[in-house]
């Protein structure tokens, strides 16, 4: 699942005049015979250069552009044909000066202009006949600057578009065209560890890293693209293996930038054989005392968009990432030790400028979906023609109004029946989400989620504690003193433990053991090809289970604290095991199990030694897959767990669960975050089961012996995302060789 932090770059504006002018010889003087458009160019990140640097990168930089004129409908059918152009057209003193044929484009009439900027789309040919899919769908080149043999630096301009209607009159029109940059861009931004020691006694060895001879490899960028957003990427011609950037020193001793960012036109999910693009960071370590010129380069691969989530490169974005580097990483940049990064994904910026104001009036943020990960505060930049409207300072809008926290959501996931509530000023009527659920009012927002004005940010502040397992939706409006209101402001707080519910009413139909679903309250017993019981398949809340919860639980773990006895990791073997007697059944594809990975089976001293291994996003089978009261064996509950799909989450991907995975869902029971999920005896992965005492007069805790208990299966959502298969309800294999 995609976790992002949203920030804007800057959109440029390209604001256009339509009046008198004379003809090709112009010189700068207004002119008189209506034969000329003239084009305003003007970019509105140069006055916040300092917010996003994009001066300094030519990223706002204009050297030709084509002007290309159609039919006033073109933009809902792209299958019109250009009817003028204007090719290569100079910028100066951001002015374009655009020359009109008369006869063709005429007053009175209204045209759809299609303006590229920085790339020839027709290489030298003419614009007739082409329509305006044609031009989007031309597909454009980019050799980005590699980095080495003296290709450095910044690039010398970025592709760009955009398009409006204007109606042509004699008089002079204003009208704006917003111009959109075709790629994305990355920044890594690292630091590291004043020191690092390893070893013990007489072989403890402390080292320090070299920070300003850091290098960066973006590997996998992608050179083409079109500006219709539809271009396929081949994999074998397309990407970019390596580019390389630099760092320098900024902000005092601490703080190194790249010199140049990285840029990516995108990188879509779908493509065949697709690569995904990374970031391999190299921090030279030297020893401490000893000169740095003897520092050894380690290298660290940092994910573009954390662990579980494509790096997709999309257009108008730029993706700032942040690392720590706490450890040595390898002295092989092909095997390059993952680390975990932070990652805030910009929006372009778009502000609209149009040429008739005279007083302006506007209130723009950066962004207005933000995602915080496990972080406390979040500053919004802003621009405004008025200061920020705050109740703090209480200088209101004309009209009374101020900027302020207008609503808090979250999901109660305490009970078997998930509330979806909010707390506000007051109750709403009638309330409900986008999905269609009732909102739950609460109360009064608490006073701990704040919004103030620092300079030229806006800064929400809410403290995480360890109740906080859910992620919270924050609404801020905001406004300024002339009474400009901004659109609204939305921020997603994920703790570093959280949980998200699914409740799954249809699992009579979506849920699977080895192929067999239904069951009601009577049940339909399933067996392996030997005929050996896998358990049976119930209805649940017909079958008056001890437990009907039809919610699907995922938990996510970012970290746990020093004194938890676990450990993050991939819980799964690495070698295949397709079990026995499962190689019978087929799939609605025709496919068997081939590519099963079953839980590691944990030794229980190095459980004692080195806590169990649990993963960092794993989801919970509901009591749909609830086994019956007898019980099975460990051999089953394996074979059971292979084969068990549920609510769209394919067979071949489920697992019976680690030591650690079930004390930790159960300690969220305890603390009422969850329901309890474990009333009764299951098996972990290690052979042992759980037995919480419900049906026994044991005490709570793990056990050894060869009878048969219950299983309740854990789901990779870490290594395999949360998309579902098409069809939910027909039985089908995902599994796929390990990557």
């Amino acid at each position: 699942m995609k976790r992002r932090i949203l920030y804007p770059i800057y959109m440029l504006a390209l604001l256009l005049v339509l009046g008198s002018c004379q003809d090709e010889d112009w010189k700068g003087e207004q002119a008189t015979d209506g034969d000329c458009l003239t084009l305003s160019v003007s970019t509105m990140a140069a006055s916040r250069a300092e917010v996003v640097g994009e001066d300094r990168f030519n990223e706002n930089t204009i050297t030709r552009a084509d002007v290309y004129f159609f039919s006033s409908d073109a933009e809902q059918n792209e299958s019109r044909t250009c009817l003028y152009a204007h090719l290569s057209v100079p910028v100066s003193n951001n002015t374009l000066q655009v020359q009109l044929d008369k006869d063709i484009i005429t007053d009175g009439n209204s045209y759809y202009i299609y303006v590229v900027a920085n790339y020839d789309l027709l290489n030298g040919t003419s614009a007739a006949n082409k329509t305006l899919a044609d031009l989007k769908e031309t597909v454009l080149t980019t050799n980005w600057k590699d980095g080495y043999s003296g290709n450095t630096g910044p690039e010398p301009s970025l592709v760009m578009d955009g398009a409006t209607t204007v109606t042509i009159s004699p008089e002079g029109t204003s009208g704006h065209v917003d111009l959109k940059r075709a790629m994305a861009k990355v920044m890594l931004f690292p630091t590291a560890e004043d020191k690092i020691t390893v070893g013990e006694g007489d072989e403890q060895v402390t080292y320090r890293p070299a920070l300003d001879r850091m290098r960066v490899t973006m590997v996998y960028g992608v050179n083409k693209t079109n500006l219709a957003g539809t271009y396929q990427v081949q994999a074998n011609s397309d990407y970019i293996t390596r580019m390389l950037r630099d760092y320098q020193q900024i902000d005092g001793e601490n703080g190194y930038e790249q010199t140049a960012p990285f840029y990516s036109y995108p990188n879509p999910e779908e493509t065949t054989d697709r690569k995904d693009t990374y970031l391999i960071l190299c921090v030279p370590w030297y020893v401490d005392g000893e000169a740095t010129e003897q520092a050894v380069n380690y290298y660290y691969r940092v994910p573009i968009t954390g662990d579980d989530s494509p790096a997709l490169m999309e257009r108008n974005k730029y993706y700032e990432v942040h690392t720590r580097i706490g450890v040595l990483g390898s002295l092989n940049p092909h095997d390059a030790v993952t680390v975990s990064s932070n990652f805030i994904i910009h929006d372009w910026f778009k502000m609209r400028i149009d040429a008739a104001m005279n007083n302006y009036r506007y209130l723009v943020l950066d962004e207005y979906t933000s995602v915080m990960n496990n972080v406390d505060e979040l500053s919004m930049p802003y621009i405004s023609s008025s200061p920020i409207s705050t109740e703090e300072g209480y200088n209101p809008t004309p009209e009374g109004y101020y900027t302020e926290i207008t609503e808090v959501s979250l999901w109660n996931y305490r009970q078997t029946n998930a509330r979806h509530q909010y707390y506000a000023e007051e109750a709403k009527n009638n309330y409900t989400d986008e999905d269609g659920n009732r909102m739950e009012y609460v109360g009064q927002i608490p006073n701990d989620y704040t919004i103030r004005v620092e300079g030229d940010n806006l800064v929400f502040g809410h403290p995480l504690t360890d109740d906080d397992y859910v992620a919270i939706t924050i609404t801020v409006t905001v406004y300024n003193e002339q009474g400009v209101e901004a659109d609204k402001w939305t921020i997603t707080q994920y703790p570093a433990m959280y949980i998200e519910g699914e409740y799954n009413r249809t699992g009579s139909s979506n849920r699977f053991v080895y192929g067999v679903n239904g069951g009601g309250r009577d049940g339909r017993s399933v067996t392996n090809d030997r005929g050996t019981s896998l358990g049976n398949v119930y209805d649940p809340e017909a079958s008056g289970a001890t437990n009907s919860n039809l919610n699907q639980y995922t938990i996510y773990i970012s970290s746990f604290d020093i004194d938890d006895e676990y450990a993050i990791g991939d819980p799964r073997s690495e070698i295949i095991d397709n079990l026995d007697y499962l190689g019978n059944q087929e799939d609605v594809n025709g496919r068997n199990l081939t590519y099963y990975y079953p839980s590691v089976q944990e030794s229980i001293s190095d459980i004692n030694t080195n806590g169990s291994v649990v993963a960092p996003a794993f989801k919970i089978a509901s009591s749909w897959g609830v086994v019956d009261g007898n019980g099975i064996t460990f051999d089953a509950a394996k074979q059971r767990c292979a084969s068990y799909q549920e609510n769209g989450y394919p067979a071949g991907r489920w697992r019976v669960p680690t030591e650690g995975e079930i004390e930790y869902i159960i300690s969220l029971s305890n603390a009422d975050k969850i329901p309890d999920l474990f009333n009764g005896d299951y098996f972990a992965s290690t052979g042992r089961y759980y037995d919480n005492g419900y049906q026994s007069s044991n005490r709570p805790g793990f056990y050894s012996d060869n009878g048969s208990h219950s299983v309740r299966c854990v789901y990779d959502v870490w290594y395999w995302g949360d998309e579902k298969i098409e069809n939910p309800n027909r039985f089908t294999w995902g599994d796929e060789p390990r990557q």
